[in-house]
Parts: C-alpha cells; sequence; structure tokens
C-alpha cells in the first residue's frame, strides 16, 4: 500500500518476502518475549497497528526481495553427424544395425 509507485506484483517475489518474514518471526519469538509484544501491540486498536506497520513497510527495501525472471530459453543446437544412434547392447551383440 506504500510503495504505490513500484510493480510490485511484478517485481518482488512472495517467496523472498514469506522467507524474510519466517525467519524474521522466529527471532522475535526468542528475542522478545509474548508478554512484551502484547503489551506493546495488543491493546493497539486496528487503526492505530495499521499505522504503525504501514510506516515499517515504508522503510523496506524492495530490492532486497526483487524476482529473478529467466531469460529467454535458447533453442537446442541442430544435431551433427549422419549416422543414426546404435545401442550398445546391439553393438555388444554384434550387430551393426
Amino acid at each position: 500500500a506504500v510503495h504505490v509507485d513500484a510493480d510490485v506484483s511484478a517485481q518482488v517475489s512472495t517467496y523472498y518476502l514469506a522467507n524474510e518474514t519466517t525467519a524474521t518471526w522466529s527471532g522475535l519469538e526468542i528475542a522478545v518475549p509474548a508478554e512484551e509484544w502484547n503489551s506493546r501491540f495488543g491493546a493497539l486498536p486496528p487503526t492505530r497497528l495499521a499505522t504503525i506497520l504501514l510506516n515499517m513497510a515504508q522503510h523496506t527495501d524492495l530490492r532486497r526481495y526483487r524476482k529473478h525472471v529467466r531469460g529467454v530459453k535458447r533453442k537446442p543446437p541442430p544435431r551433427s553427424g549422419s549416422s543414426p544412434h546404435v545401442s550398445t547392447a546391439r553393438l555388444l551383440a554384434g550387430q551393426d544395425k
């Protein structure tokens, strides 16, 4: 909502965002006790919490979560050689074709 100038859906990877959120959340659960988290954010009205979260999102560098777009797929090179493939089993059996 705060990054209206960027085409977020085309440029930002939801995988990288989810990965970052999961890693950060796990660290927060270890570092910040639940009581402290609830005392700061648990009693806030939803509009105030939304304002705080939007302010935090405003400082997010979206370049860290950029999608890696695949390049153009190249056609395979043409096959070289005029002889068809001969199986190893036929060669071992003494048959050429």
